[in-house]
């Protein structure tokens, strides 16, 4: 019997291969299931889109701070050129700000802030400098700028605003001497509030 049964044992590990020890390890699957895949995949595509929701909360508010609360000023301008083949009709401006001011140590490019005085109707330059002014009187605004020329007479800058946008077909309408309600943010950043073209919004 004993014969018998060692004999069996034999023939059993002749048929049944021997396993090695790696084989013998059982190794958890460690790999994310479809289900953590797809989460994983939304909270990526949910951070790209708060990215973008939040550059484009950061590009606006400024605009929006100054229409909110900064003070506003009147510019005259004369319009000129009043169409754009690709983005329909504007009247694009050239504002007059009374620049008596000297800009001729700055190089076309160049930032300045200047100083506007209240006048009537319109708003004037009174003073330029590199930095945002420390210190402004009350009947004083200080209006973000860029210098063109600074040495042509009165110097040549631009605010940044200098096309405004219209209805399809209204370009035309504005021709010769505009008001601008200009809204002018803590930073001096000028964003409009609305022109005027013959005493009327336009």
């Amino acid at each position: 019997m004993l014969e018998t049964i060692s004999n069996v044992r034999i023939e059993t590990e002749a048929i049944t291969p021997k396993r090695t020890l790696w084989e013998r390890v059982t190794i958890p699957d460690t790999a994310p299931s479809a289900a953590l895949k797809r989460d994983r995949s939304l909270v990526v595509l949910g951070l790209a889109i708060a990215a973008q929701v939040g550059c484009l909360f950061a590009f606006v508010m400024p605009y929006q701070n100054a229409l909110s609360t900064g003070p506003t000023i009147v510019l005259k301008g004369m319009s000129y050129d009043p169409r754009d083949a690709l983005k329909g009709d504007y009247v694009s401006i050239h504002f007059d700000i009374g620049n008596k001011v000297s800009l001729a140590d700055y190089k076309p490019g160049d930032q300045v802030y200047l100083t506007m005085i209240k006048g009537e109707p319109y708003w004037r330059a009174d003073a330029a400098s590199r930095n945002y002014p420390k210190v402004l009187n009350s009947n004083q605004v200080a209006v973000r700028a860029t210098v063109l020329n600074g040495k042509a007479v009165p110097a040549r800058v631009s605010l940044g605003i200098e096309k405004y946008y219209v209805t399809e077909g209204r370009g035309a309408d504005a021709n010769g001497e505009l008001t601008a309600e200009v809204a002018v943010g803590k930073d001096g950043l000028p964003v409009f509030r609305r022109l005027l073209s013959s005493g009327k919004a336009y």
